[in-house]
């Protein structure tokens, strides 16, 4: 009986000191708090709309990403017609987007249009951009979306990850 109690309390000992560290996520809330955010620089951004035959709705992103609070200036909206056969390019072209179309039936997919775009733009634009953004065109962005996402983007960039 004695070496059962023995082993009983080497347990509860090895499990206390195993968990134990769990106490100092459960306090730390109470005495740390959050530091508010910084002021953030505006970054330029490049927004990504890969779309086929998405004419019926492409200009709902396309009037969203205008109706965002932050500066127009800095938000640069590039489309991918890819292998279309209605007016999309000529719908976001109409909306204020920079068009590429791409015809190409052996390379089909989101992420050959995806890499085509950015092969565009790194040749059309070789200063670049501080932070890039992909949608579907069927998307509809919130009218603090960018915004929000401008006071991220110094986190990740701080992580390595932009």
């Amino acid at each position: 009986m004695q070496l059962i109690s023995s082993i009983n309390t080497a347990l509860c000992v090895f499990f206390m000191i195993c968990y134990t560290y769990q106490m100092y996520y459960i306090a730390v809330p109470f005495f740390k708090k959050d530091k508010p955010h910084k002021e953030t620089k505006n970054n330029k951004f490049a927004v990504l709309i890969s779309a086929r035959n998405e004419s019926a709705v492409i200009q709902n992103l396309l009037d969203s990403i205008k109706q965002q609070d932050y500066p127009a200036q800095l938000v640069r909206v590039f489309v991918v017609a890819d292998n279309c056969t209605d007016a999309t390019a000529q719908a976001a072209r109409n909306a204020g987007a920079t068009v590429y179309e791409r015809f190409d039936t052996e390379k089909v997919g989101k992420g050959y249009a995806l890499d085509y775009l950015l092969t565009c733009i790194g040749r059309d634009f070789p200063s670049g951009f501080d932070g890039y953004m992909v949608f579907d065109a069927d998307n509809v962005l919130e009218k603090n979306y960018i915004t929000e996402m401008n006071r991220t983007l110094p986190m990740y960039k701080r992580i390595g990850v932009v």
